[in-house]
């Protein structure tokens, strides 16, 4: 198929792109445990916020079950997209309020996220490496008999 042998082009062309990819496989496990503890913390605070907002404005509008909570806390609070609005919201409320979502941002979209980053970026790194020093050491080899 054509298709493929594009692709056997593309990886000749660019051998980063194998060393990427290689990098995130090896890096699964990690990712994985990374993604449990984004989920665990969702859970949590999806459960925390449910309770805490209950028959608020802001409780009815992205609160009202533990996952309608969830789903606002991943992408308003760990992937900051509207973080604004809610936050204003959740002030108009109670400044405690606003202030343990600021928390969950803080724990979710920064911590787990760039760890998450970290985790990718190290193995990545870690298997360039191993794959650069491979050659150095058949050379060193062939030197050596």
């Amino acid at each position: 198929d054509m298709s493929i042998l594009r692709v056997v082009r593309l990886v000749r062309v660019i051998p980063e792109l194998v060393i990427l990819i290689k990098g995130m496989a090896k890096a699964m496990k990690s990712v994985g445990l990374t993604l449990v503890l984004l989920f665990a913390l969702l859970y949590i605070g999806g459960v925390g916020f449910t309770q805490v907002c209950n028959g608020t404005p802001v409780g009815n509008e992205y609160f009202s079950s533990v996952q309608k909570s969830m789903e606002t806390l991943l992408v308003d609070g760990a992937l900051l997209d509207n973080i604004g609005r809610i936050l204003r919201m959740m002030n108009e409320e109670s400044v405690w309020i606003g202030f343990a979502f600021l928390t969950f941002v803080v724990l979710a979209a920064l911590m787990v996220m760039n760890m998450l980053v970290g985790v990718l970026c190290e193995d990545a790194g870690r298997l360039q490496r191993r794959l650069q020093w491979r050659p150095l050491q058949a050379l060193e080899g062939d030197g050596a008999h």
